[in-house]
Parts: C-alpha cells; structure tokens; sequence
C-alpha cells in the first residue's frame, strides 16, 4: 500500500503544481472596453482554488476506497477518476480567462500528459491485482 500511495500523491502533486502554474500564464483578451470579466488579473485563482479541493477529495476517497480492499474494479474506478480529476482541472484553470500565451503552456501540458501515464500505469497495477510491498 506505501507505494500506490507515494504514486497517488506524485500524480496530485503534479496536478496540483500544473494547476497552480495555470494561474500565472500569461493571457490575451479582446481589446474592448470595458474588458471582459474573465480577462482580470485573479479570474483564474478562484478555479485553480476550487480544482484544488476537488483533487485532494478525490484523492482522501481513492486511498480510502483502495484500503478497503474492495474489488478490483472499485480501486481502478477511483484511480482513473482521481487522474481525470488531476487532469482536467488544470486545463479549466488555464482556460477560465483569456487565451494563454505563455512558455507556462508546455509546462503544464508536460505535467497533465506526466498524470496520464502514471495514472494509466497505476490502473493497470491495480488491474492486474499486484500485490505492492508496504
């Protein structure tokens, strides 16, 4: 159980980070005034905040699914939900205002398609029912 929890903290861990980094990028908006809401400085903190809940509750519920010993399929439905969850809601962030245009983009691509991989790699395991050393 020790390392299924260190691979679910790494994929919060960089969920949480490509989300943080979200808010940060650079954006452009119309050139219009007055300008739209979504174009201020903080229109991307609120999200970033809300989707940082949303991923530590889906981890709490995954690491309590997964200790119960279950079955199988209970354990990698709470993964695959918890790596949706970790990559999807750095993308709401980034696109909550504006479009970004920012080296930041890469990053975050790079940390969201890092949560696939080992997400998958971590269904898989858990699909195969190995047995991980404490």
């Amino acid at each position: 159980m020790g390392t299924f929890v260190l691979r679910l903290l790494a994929i919060a861990a960089s969920g949480l980070a490509a989300t943080w980094l979200a808010t940060g990028a650079e954006q452009i908006c119309p050139a219009i005034y007055p300008a739209p809401e979504s174009c201020r400085a903080g229109a991307r903190i609120a999200p970033a905040t809300v989707g940082t809940f949303i991923i530590l509750a889906f981890l709490a519920l995954t690491i309590v699914l997964v200790g119960l010993k279950n079955e199988r399929a209970i354990s990698v439905v709470a993964v695959t939900l918890f790596g949706l969850s970790c990559s999807v809601v750095p993308l709401w962030t980034l696109f909550a205002s504006g479009f970004a245009a920012d080296e930041r983009v890469l990053i975050i691509a790079s940390l969201v398609l890092l949560v696939v991989t080992m997400t998958v790699a971590t269904g898989l395991a858990l699909r195969r029912g190995r047995k991980e050393r404490a």
